[in-house]
């Protein structure tokens, strides 16, 4: 008899006494990095320090000092480096820490397929000496994948790991960009926000993971921008202004410049050819193409803001993504530091309050354009004794708070999100834990063998999130004749919150094997929708092996684990909530079509399915799913799942979800 697949569960809860891992250093001598061009982009080197004047909230600073660091040549560094940071090369040798992030959660296929030829080529032909990288998307990845590398293999195969997650190329244009007003408009805006949200939260972790990397540290997000909204309500279109200086502020409490590349180069806001505009004015197509055009720039916005308040700047309207990238890597080892010394009052100011100083930097040729961080924060002193990750409990918060730090133990996380007998919501995650990483000891008296691991958790959405961070420590027993199976199987942790609110979530998690030390970390985005306001949408895939038309699924084979052998029958299945519905017919005036992404390509496209509506059944949650087989000849790797909803009337927007599945 196969060993079951043991599963554990917890709920999140809140820790009562949160840690603050900050780890910036308070001094009296400030640094402000300063890169200078000219109007053509090249970089001035010829400043000195009468050519700069700096203020710290409003009030002139002396600068002590001023230095140029040009970009030179490094030691060589080997190129089988595959591991972090410390345990294969020195901190000397880093002239540059780069993390290239995609915007996966709302990118075109067009821009994902621009991105990934951008960074193959850059990597292929441009990567340098010194140049430490990792590639990391919006939407999540485990800990193994985002490691900080100099090793071009490494790179290359994350790139060929890239897809798009949301299907855009089936929903109306026009519709899309200019319906404002109308239901369906309104859907779309609050979709693209809960996008955006996780956006933000994705790049804020990555900011807060580089705090103590070495080199010049930068982001470089590829994404399609967002709008900034300038209120808090739900209705507005994009992300809070207070949002957005999260993001900002520990940028730059982390000397970390945010660098925004849009894939989707020059734009054209004309009609193009997938526009549908039958049936409508010329005097609408024209608003609706006007809309457009605002709309674009709105989301532009977004990313020169991250840039400008940063240090960075953005490769906008740009076809050649591959020049504007080596411009920003290039803009990174180029730049001047300037150093001002604070006063006594100052010091003690600044260990008092802990507050946000804002920068301003000018130079005496007015020509020149001059980017740099707006602010910085110094932690007090007492405060960053107490942060110092020297015990196994900081080290495993210090992982869930970066998305370096856990490559010890490999980890596959399904988010979840689930609707409750009163239509309450709840957020989660099941969490594979590979069982070869696991230490078990040697078998007791009643021949249980014994493996102890410490979790740590976390659930964050559009401001704080309660009751969304758990530290949990559990024990797993196997018996000694199982222990074999039970390793090659796994185990699976499962955890669930409750939430007030729809909306993006980034959910995190990190592992310790308390005997050996060995952390694993990965992280996933959640779309929680609005079923309050009758919005069609689909929940998370399940996916397990066997027939489920036939009762065939195995019941030891949990939805956390998708791992198929080829050749072997597994199947699929979704919930659709608020399905449209046929009044004549009476039954959901939907199908689903499923398809099967490998790399850019799609290697299969299913038919449609139609949504049936069981007699008895729920017509605001109807579950539905299918059943595939991929056959010997079939390649081996990962693959992506994707479900996709068609309103036979027309009348809704295209939904979508995805999973990812390893084909053996």
């Amino acid at each position: 008899m196969p060993m079951p697949l043991l599963v554990l569960a917890a709920l999140l809860a809140q820790d009562p006494q949160p840690t603050d891992l900050r780890l910036s250093v308070s001094t009296t001598l400030v640094q402000v990095e300063v890169t200078v061009r000219d109007r053509k982009g090249k970089a001035v080197t010829d400043l000195r320090a009468g050519d700069f004047s700096l203020t710290e909230d409003g009030k002139a600073r002396p600068i002590s000092s001023v230095s140029y660091v040009e970009g030179r040549a490094t030691p060589t560094v080997s190129t089988d480096a595959v591991g972090p940071i410390a345990s294969r090369i020195q901190r000397s040798d880093v002239r540059r820490s780069v993390s290239i992030l995609v915007d996966d959660l709302k990118m075109s296929v067009s821009s994902i397929h621009y991105t990934r030829e951008a960074l193959r080529s850059y990597v292929n032909t441009k990567l340098a000496p010194g140049d430490f990288v990792a590639i990391l998307t919006t939407s999540g990845g485990t800990g193994p994948l985002q490691q900080f590398t100099t090793d071009k293999r490494r790179l290359l195969a994350s790139i060929e790991r890239l897809h798009a997650r949301l299907s855009s190329a089936l929903q109306d244009p026009i519709k899309a960009l200019g319906a404002t007003n109308d239901e369906d408009g309104l859907m779309l805006q609050l979709t693209s926000r809960r996008m955006a949200v996780g956006t933000m939260g994705a790049l804020r972790y990555v900011v807060d993971g580089m705090r103590e990397l070495p080199g010049r540290k930068s982001v470089i997000l590829f994404s399609e921008g967002f709008p900034i909204a300038r209120s808090q309500k739900i209705e507005e279109p994009g992300i809070p202004l207070s949002e957005v200086r999260r993001v900002t502020d520990h940028a730059n409490e982390g000397s970390v410049a945010i660098y925004a590349v849009d894939p989707r180069g020059a734009i054209f806001s004309g009609l193009q050819a997938q526009d549908n505009s039958q049936g409508r004015e010329t005097f609408e197509i024209t608003e609706a193409l006007q809309d457009r055009s605002g709309k674009i720039k709105d989301t532009q916005s977004g990313l020169r803001f991250l840039a400008q308040e940063t240090g960075g700047s953005v490769s906008i309207n740009n076809n050649d993504i591959v020049g504007g990238l080596t411009q920003m890597f290039e803009e990174q080892s180029s730049y001047y530091v300037l150093s001002f010394q604070a006063s006594e009052a100052d010091t003690k100011r600044i260990e008092r309050d802990g507050k946000y100083r804002e920068l301003s930097v000018k130079v005496s040729r007015p020509t020149l354009d001059v980017r740099y961080r707006k602010g910085y924060r110094e932690a007090n002193r007492e405060a960053v004794a107490r942060a110092v990750p020297d015990s196994p409990a900081a080290r495993l918060l210090a992982a869930l708070n970066s998305p370096f730090s856990g490559d010890g133990i490999p980890l596959r996380l399904t988010p979840i999100f689930s609707i409750g007998d009163k239509r309450q919501l709840a957020v989660g995650a099941q969490i594979h834990i590979s069982g070869d990483s696991l230490s078990f000891s040697a078998p007791d008296a009643t021949g249980l063998c014994t493996a102890r691991v410490n979790v740590a958790a976390r659930a964050e959405g559009e401001g704080p999130v309660p009751n969304a961070s758990a530290i949990q420590t559990f024990t797993i027993r196997v018996p000694e004749s199982l222990l074999s199976e039970a390793r090659k199987n796994g185990f699976v942790y499962t955890l669930q919150t409750e939430v007030k609110k729809p909306g993006g979530y980034q959910i995190r998690v990190a592992m310790m094997d308390s005997v050996t030390g060995k952390i694993g970390s990965a992280s996933r985005f959640l779309d929680v929708p609005d079923l309050s306001r009758s919005q069609l949408s689909i929940s998370n895939i399940t996916m397990r092996e066997g027939d489920w038309r036939r009762g065939e699924p195995k019941e030891d084979l949990s939805p956390a684990v998708r791992m198929f052998e080829r050749g072997h029958i597994f199947s699929y299945g979704v919930t659709v909530y608020n399905a449209p519905m046929d009044r004549q017919t009476g039954q959901p005036s939907l199908d689903i079509v499923p398809r099967l992404i490998r790399g850019e390509k799609v290697v299969w496209e299913g038919t449609k399915v139609p949504v049936a509506l069981a007699t008895g059944s729920d017509a605001r949650s109807l579950l539905v799913g299918g059943v595939l087989t991929l056959g010997i000849n079939s390649a081996p790797g990962e693959y992506i799942l994707e479900v996709q909803t068609i309103d036979r009337a027309g009348k809704r927007p295209p939904v979508s979800q995805w999973i990812d599945f390893e084909l053996r």
